[in-house]
């Protein structure tokens, strides 16, 4: 499969936001991860990353991601994620955090990613939350109507979803 860990596409975003000053937390670094894994599914139908969001409490978490960002807590994150950051010995000591962990996006995934900054990137955290929050969204869908918490979110509902945004966005311009 040629899509791409959630920390390669997280470290985009990282980069973006070192270049322009703004503040990202794991919270608002989970929700532009998921918007563009969604815009790709429903632009493309095919996923930016390679795995599934889970419905957690606080909206769409990618687990593995989650491991390396942690332990951040609700802290800005300065810098890239490496391959060890989800070692507490590599966070807390001098172990070597191993290489950054990057992605290979192809033009279509860079104008996806380059769009949810444009469009997402200076929300807070909570106004994203709220958005991948409301009712008939995904993760709405599957946190709160029986599939159940921590469950992974269906990349066909997310692909169906963002489908619907991009048609409705379509109609209005």
């Amino acid at each position: 499969m040629p899509n791409h860990r959630p920390e390669g596409v997280a470290n985009a975003f990282l980069k973006k936001s070192q270049k322009d000053g703004t503040i990202i937390t794991q919270m608002k670094l989970q929700k532009l991860v998921y918007i563009a894994h969604g815009w790709m599914l429903g632009l493309s139908g095919k996923p930016l990353v390679n795995q599934e969001p889970e419905a957690w409490e606080r909206g769409p978490v990618f687990p593995q991601l989650r491991e390396h960002v942690k332990n951040s807590g609700s802290n800005p994150i300065g810098d890239l994620i490496h391959e060890n950051d989800d070692s507490p010995f590599a966070f807390f000591s001098n172990q070597s955090r191993g290489a950054i962990i990057t992605a290979d996006l192809d033009e279509y995934e860079q104008l996806v990613i380059d769009h949810v900054w444009t469009r997402y990137g200076q929300m807070g955290p909570f106004d994203l939350s709220d958005l991948t929050h409301q009712p008939n969204t995904p993760w709405s869908i599957t946190f709160e109507n029986g599939v159940g918490r921590n469950c992974p979110i269906d990349n066909k509902l997310i692909r169906n979803h963002y489908s619907q945004l991009a048609q409705k966005s379509a109609a209005t311009t």
